[in-house]
């Protein structure tokens, strides 16, 4: 397949300029059809239809994997990539269709469909807000396909931009470079570049921050500047403005009051939740977006929700000490200690994605490291008042983590969950915490996971078995290598959970 640069007559040029309209199109349906759809579900009368039990399962196949996922077995970070890639080909397809031997035609294919996956990039982005298709997949899974979205969205502008700049070099016309449409999109991509060159830094002291902080400022000026490019963008621009206007509009974020608790290695904080105040706020589960501004006027922090006190009204969420923002909370948390802060909270949405996931299934595994124990002594709660046969592992260094993390206003810190706690740190020696862990299987060194699981995964009474994970990446990557080995033979899904801290 050749190309070259063909000049058109302005009849040629206008029907080419509507078949890119319709290629546009396409590009808008495909993403609609893949990411905004399952959002409108749960508003819907199919809603009550696909909660009844005989089709739960075409339920979580069709809105909770994810697009393009229901042939793939849950390989977790495989199948994501196969959708991706699979989503990125589409989109490829679609540009380059029937663009031969026009260049021009070819460059500005790209352009058109990259530009149609704004909203569906916006919205994925908004993961604590009600347009967000998080608030059904979850903040795992809504978040990687945000960010598999952008990446195909640059990888195609990329086309577009290389694309002119060889037409520009090739007929000397390196002057236009210099008009305001044209700077308005080399500002365009150029804001993407950097916005996914921040996310490549996950993991590093201070990328959380300066990611938020880059992403606040250049992503509402990146409308504007596909705004000015090409009148052919705007009704993709329009249409990403009214979500974000209704973002903001109808997710505003509850204002409240925090009291901080320092631990030794993590820093506990309660949120209060005055009365009145919307039923999201008040569950052991899920997620909120955290702001505290006595610490930073400009970013927010997202939090896996450890515990729901009703006697209290408040919220717990658990942050382990690892330097930057938070090691300046566990500062903050000893200069306050006793009194309360000014905090704004969002609910992230996807609250009831953990539980929807393995509706059907009845024995469930979950594994919390560090502060991850919180989030899975209060889902293995939320499962055991569902019936459901819970055994809960819990990772720490010290009892003090268990009980604390554990507890959730429990007289024990099992109450009735089946747990096992392993103490990686103590070997063996009696803290004053010791006598909380009563009753508990308490064991010394690190889990053999494929000792741990196999019983209860082996052993399900349906032939399904669900195991959630929630803890640091060393752990996450220990327990889906023995998972590995009965995904795909077996019935099992398993869950990460992210954002623990």
């Amino acid at each position: 397949m050749s190309y070259e640069w063909k000049f058109l007559t302005s009849e040629e040029k206008a029907i080419r300029r509507t078949h890119l309209d319709w290629k546009g199109q396409q590009s808008l349906l495909l993403s609609v059809l893949c990411f905004l759809i399952p959002l409108a579900v749960p508003y819907t009368p199919l809603a009550e239809y696909l909660s009844r039990p005989q089709v739960r399962t075409t339920r979580y196949w069709l809105f909770q994997r994810g697009p393009f996922l229901a042939f793939l077995p849950d390989h977790g970070s495989i199948g994501l990539w196969m959708g991706a890639l699979l989503y990125a080909a589409v989109l490829l397809w679609l540009a380059m269709k029937n663009t031969a031997p026009d260049a021009f035609f070819l460059i500005k294919a790209f352009g058109i469909v990259a530009g149609a996956q704004l909203p569906a990039v916006y919205a994925l982005g908004m993961k604590n807000g009600i347009v967000s298709p998080a608030r059904v997949w979850g903040w795992e899974r809504g978040t990687k396909w945000h960010m598999w979205g952008a990446r195909i969205l640059v990888w195609l502008l990329a086309g577009h931009f290389v694309g002119y700049m060889i037409f520009f070099v090739s007929f000397s016309r390196l002057g236009r470079l210099v008009k305001l449409d044209i700077i308005a999109g080399e500002l365009a991509f150029f804001s993407m570049v950097v916005m996914g060159a921040t996310g490549l830094m996950n993991g590093r002291p201070g990328a959380y921050r300066l990611f938020q902080k880059i992403h606040i400022l250049v992503a509402p000026c990146l409308l504007p500047l596909c705004y000015l490019h090409v009148s052919h963008l705007r009704p993709y621009v329009l249409i990403t403005a009214v979500l974000y206007i209704l973002d903001t509009v109808l997710h505003r974020p509850l204002l409240t009051t925090l009291t901080l608790v320092p631990h030794r290695t993590f820093t506990e904080i309660n949120i209060n939740i005055p009365p009145g105040v919307s039923e999201i706020y008040r569950r052991g589960y899920g997620h909120v977006f955290l702001r505290i501004p006595e610490l930073d006027n400009g970013t927010k922090h997202p939090f896996t929700i450890a515990s729901y006190s009703p006697l209290e009204s408040s919220l717990k969420v658990t942050v382990r000490t690892k330097g930057g923002w938070t090691k300046e909370l566990a500062h903050l948390a000893r200069e306050k200690e006793g009194r309360r802060v000014v905090g704004k909270v969002w609910t992230i949405g996807g609250e009831e994605a953990v539980v929807e996931e393995c509706a059907a299934i009845n024995d469930v595994v979950l594994i919390g490291a560090g502060v991850g124990i919180g989030w899975a002594s209060s889902v293995g709660r939320e499962f055991v008042r569902l019936g459901k046969h819970v055994k809960v592992i819990a990772v720490a260094k010290s009892s003090e983590e268990v009980a604390v993390l554990g507890g959730a206003d429990a007289e024990d810190v099992s109450g009735a969950l089946d747990m096992c706690v392993y103490l990686t740190a103590e070997l063996g020696i009696v803290t004053e915490m010791e006598g909380k862990l009563r009753g508990l299987d308490v064991r010394y060194g690190r889990p053999d996971w494929e000792e741990a699981l196999a019983q209860v995964v082996l052993g399900a009474r349906d032939g399904e078995a669900f195991v959630g994970v929630c803890g640091p990446a060393g752990l996450v990557k220990g327990v889906s290598r023995t998972m590995g080995r009965w995904v795909g033979s077996s019935n099992v899904r398993v869950w990460n959970e992210g954002y623990s801290d």
